[in-house]
């Protein structure tokens, strides 16, 4: 089991307003939990929740970012207008080689391979002597 909490603060540049989460993520094999808590400027508070299955060069995921607003929306006794469902699912692809940590890494590059913006400088900038 492997737990990395964040705390991430947002502040608009031009308008009066931030956000601030703390997002734990669990993972167990290939199974990523997330739990997350924010509050904004609205002095509203959000706890939402992820699953993410994830493998090295795919993911999917589903969560909800209002866990409360969703869950109340199917209480039948509920009398909260505002009620609703909160959801949201993707999926991502990775293309390329697979991202490793460096201290782990299976391939570790020497400094000899160009990457493609110091051959597309050179190509353009090349000095002929």
């Amino acid at each position: 089991m492997y737990v990395t909490p964040t705390l991430l603060v947002s502040k608009n540049l031009f308008y009066n307003g931030f956000d601030a989460a703390f997002i734990n993520h669990f993972n167990y094999k290939s199974l990523w939990f997330t739990a997350l808590a924010s509050y904004n400027n609205l002095y509203i508070w959000n706890a939402g929740a992820q699953l993410m299955i994830k493998s090295p060069n795919a993911e999917f995921f589903i969560g909800t970012e209002q866990v409360t607003r969703s869950v109340s929306f199917f209480d039948q006794n509920s009398t909260i207008y505002r009620s609703g469902i909160n959801a949201f699912i993707g999926f991502s692809a990775k293309f390329g080689r697979v991202i490793e940590h460096p201290a782990a890494a299976s391939y570790i590059p020497m400094g000899n391979e160009r990457g493609f913006f110091s051959r597309l400088w050179l190509g353009i900038f090349k000095r002929s002597y």
